[in-house]
């Protein structure tokens, strides 16, 4: 049987995978225009000193490193739902990661908050798994509403209940 996931057991199905809302990189994109642009600054004060390039050559090098950072701890954190568990794989930077698992029977309640303008305009939310244990949070999740529908499907299947439809 051909694995579709690490970690994933030998009856499990995968269900679907869904990550973080591309704007969850905004800090990132933002520390990178500006990094970018302003190591150009010096020279647009003193053009006729070429060697002022470097410090611009450095701002780019430096944006493209930051960026590469959040891009990093953006796309390899995706949260995996299976017939059996929710599973988070989250990736911190280019050295850390961390797996966090809840059994689709310990879902006590999954809640759905969107926030402000940005929220509603790009259709982000925060997804909260409720657990006897404690409460697993996704935040900037895209299309929470749908989100969670699949995520309550998915439960009420393992716990045996019949979907409303």
């Amino acid at each position: 049987m051909k694995q579709e996931f690490p970690g994933q057991r030998e009856d499990e199905e995968l269900l679907f995978v869904f990550r973080r809302h591309v704007l969850a990189m905004r800090k990132g994109v933002l520390a990178t225009i500006v990094l970018a642009l302003g190591g150009f600054v010096p020279f647009a004060i003193s053009p006729a000193n070429s060697s002022l390039l470097w410090i611009a050559f450095g701002g780019v090098v430096l944006a493209i490193i930051i960026f590469l950072y959040h891009w990093v701890g953006w796309y390899f954190t995706v949260y995996i739902v299976s017939n059996q568990r929710v599973r988070q794989d989250r990736q911190k930077g280019l050295f850390n990661s961390s797996v966090i698992e809840v059994a689709l029977d310990k879902i006590q309640n999954i809640a759905v908050e969107k926030r402000g303008l940005m929220g509603n305009m790009f259709n982000y939310g925060t997804l909260v798994l409720q657990t006897s244990v404690g409460d697993l949070v996704v935040t900037m999740v895209p299309k929470p509403m749908e989100v969670r529908e699949k995520l309550q499907k998915a439960t009420n299947r393992y716990k045996g209940e019949v979907d409303e439809e």
